[in-house]
């Protein structure tokens, strides 16, 4: 306002409001272990650690943890005799259909326990890797007999 303030008139006026802020679960994160290749007649199998550097989110969600991994996507589920998964320590374990010889796409995330209310998020990212596997050959050769010299 610009009318000034003689003779008792007010130029200001001030308002008190309050604000209020909620707080929301940011996306936890974590670091996926490389892409797996393995002979088809490997029988099951587990990559210990295989997932790692499992983040909640900010500094003020460090108090929160891992609830697991979970499986999303596998583009090619019949190479599987056991589909690919990944427990709460991060071990990938999965067993290879026999005869399979092919690659498959695996999507995985991970949840923490901070929850989703008021829009938060608890799931992180789809993670990416994939397994390769090839069929098993054996090679058969006819044994040789030694000739005897004379």
């Amino acid at each position: 306002m610009s009318g000034g303030s003689a003779n008792g008139a007010l130029d200001l006026v001030e308002k008190s409001i309050l604000v209020h802020i909620t707080p929301v679960n940011d996306a936890p994160d974590f670091v996926p272990g490389p892409n797996q290749s393995a002979s088809s007649r490997a029988g099951s199998l587990q990559i210990v650690g295989w997932a790692r550097g499992f983040t909640p989110g900010p500094t003020d969600e460090r108090s929160q943890i891992l609830l697991g991994y979970t499986t999303v996507s596998i583009s090619n589920p019949a190479l599987f005799a056991v589909l690919p998964v990944i427990d709460a320590t991060g071990r990938l374990s999965y067993t290879p259909a026999p005869g399979a010889d092919g690659s498959a796409t695996i999507g995985v995330v991970a949840r923490d326990s901070g929850g989703s209310a008021n829009g938060g998020l608890d799931t992180s990212a789809i993670k990416t890797f994939a397994i390769t596997l090839r069929p098993f050959f054996q090679a058969y050769l006819p044994q040789l007999a030694a000739s005897a010299s004379k």
